[in-house]
């Protein structure tokens, strides 16, 4: 865990976060909507007021946007919110696991990925690892392949690295000569932000990259992904970014790393995620990045968590998920884990990404429903291939009752769990994600 993260207290108690008093809205806060308008509803500003809120909502993106990059990422910006949600995606090998370490036990990992139906995975590989350490990772990305796995790679540099470029691009020459053939993608090290933080110097942190031509001429097949960031609405990481390659080279993919789980951020305040998300999408579109993809990459659980604090975790994971994929600026998420801990102290875990990867496996995301407050309530029909269509639901209000476009045949939480059916039109949200699958043809 990081260490400017150990000073924030998380409550993951369900129970008092439900009592919890509810805040005033500022009224720059929430600014997320369908249409880029204020959308009425609970805690909609009137009158007077509401004539402010088409631009007072997205004003926090603008300044970071504008902070960032001028004028030409502001307009990025404000048209990749205004794209959100609003056109269809169609989900494939959407999920993946990333390991923080090479797994001990490649066997008990192997069987855990085919329980939650994953075929995506991402290995570390270090430059200060043992030359022992490194066999074993080459190892297990060569028998995840044998497997049918779809593996990439994250090369992270050692400390000190920036003072000695030349032996980081040996190493990493060194990493592709042994399973570039089993990549599909390789990213250079591993968190930017925390870079910065340690270097002002972005020039410094250039040197680390003047390889990418060499790499991208001699490993066409892999993708290069660019280092992982969690700030995309602050100035350093995004400035530094943009100048990391050489000129006439470009990334082919932007990690958006989620927060610690112990920061405030991390479990609640979606209008903040999504700011981030909005801005990933548009530095990905810049001529500096230029690959208009983005990856949002979860940090892995802590070990020890009680039932409640697993649960809550386990929610957020899927809940984020369904919201960047549906968004349309991430093609892919990833959770990352610490093969230490046990597979049994996952279970909460793993019955929440089964479930979300069963219900959405092969699925097209087809709208948001307009409805409620567009800020707290989230309702996403998907359409399935020879199933009949989902819902996807939750709430950051109080639970409220709200009408759906088809009638509802089964109705689950996202662990499994049934949810009481009412009659339709109306389906019941709450701030557990539940998944509402229409009825299928012929059971009435």
């Amino acid at each position: 865990m990081k260490e400017h993260h150990t000073g924030a207290l998380l409550n993951l108690d369900r129970k008092s976060r439900g009592q919890a008093a509810p805040q005033r809205p500022r009224m720059t806060s929430g600014w997320v909507s369908l249409t880029g308008r204020q959308i009425a509803g609970a805690g909609a500003v009137t009158n007077d007021e509401e004539l402010l809120q088409p631009w007072l909502r997205p004003l926090p993106l603008w300044l970071a946007a504008f902070r960032s990059g001028r004028l030409p990422l502001l307009w990025a910006a404000e048209k990749s919110r205004r794209k959100i949600f609003q056109k269809q995606v169609q989900l494939k090998h959407f999920f993946a696991i990333q390991y923080v370490a090479p797994p001990a036990s490649l066997l008990d990992e192997l069987a855990w990925l085919r329980e939650l139906g994953v075929q995506q995975v991402v290995v570390p590989l270090e430059q200060g690892a043992s030359d022992v350490q490194q066999v074993k990772a080459l190892g297990a990305i060569q028998n995840l392949h044998i497997e049918n796995c779809r593996v990439a790679a994250v090369l992270r540099p050692k400390r000190g690295a920036p003072e000695e470029p030349e032996v980081w691009h040996q190493f990493c020459y060194w990493m592709l000569s042994q399973a570039g053939w089993q990549l599909d993608a390789v990213q250079l090290t591993d968190g930017l932000d925390d870079a910065i933080r340690e270097s002002k110097d972005g020039a410094e942190l250039a040197k680390l990259f003047a390889h990418v031509p060499r790499l991208r001429r001699d490993y066409p097949g892999v993708a290069l992904l660019a280092p992982g960031i969690e700030r995309f609405d602050a100035v350093l990481p995004v400035k530094a970014l943009q100048k990391l390659l050489p000129e006439a080279c470009a990334w082919d993919g932007v990690i958006l790393r989620m927060p610690a789980w112990q920061a405030v951020e991390s479990v609640g305040r979606e209008g903040v995620m999504l700011r981030r998300l909005v801005l990933a999408g548009a530095v990905a579109a810049q001529p500096e990045i230029d690959c208009g993809r983005v990856q949002a990459c979860f940090p892995a659980p802590p070990s020890g968590c009680d039932a409640a604090a697993a649960e809550r975790i386990a929610g957020s994971v899927v809940r984020r998920s369904v919201l960047v994929l549906a968004s349309g600026v991430v093609e892919r998420v990833a959770l990352e884990i610490n093969p230490a801990m046990h597979v049994d102290e996952r279970q909460v875990l793993s019955t929440a990404i089964r479930e979300l990867v069963s219900q959405l496996a092969e699925a097209r995301f087809e709208r948001r429903l307009r409805l409620g407050d567009a800020n707290r309530d989230f309702v996403l029909e998907f359409s399935r291939s020879g199933k009949p269509p989902v819902l996807i639901g939750w709430t950051d209000g109080d639970p409220k009752l709200v009408s759906v476009p088809f009638r509802v045949g089964a109705a689950s939480d996202f662990l499994c769990r049934q949810v009481p059916m009412i009659p339709h039109p109306r389906i019941r949200l709450t701030r557990d994600m539940a998944y509402f699958a229409g009825e299928c043809l012929g059971s009435r």
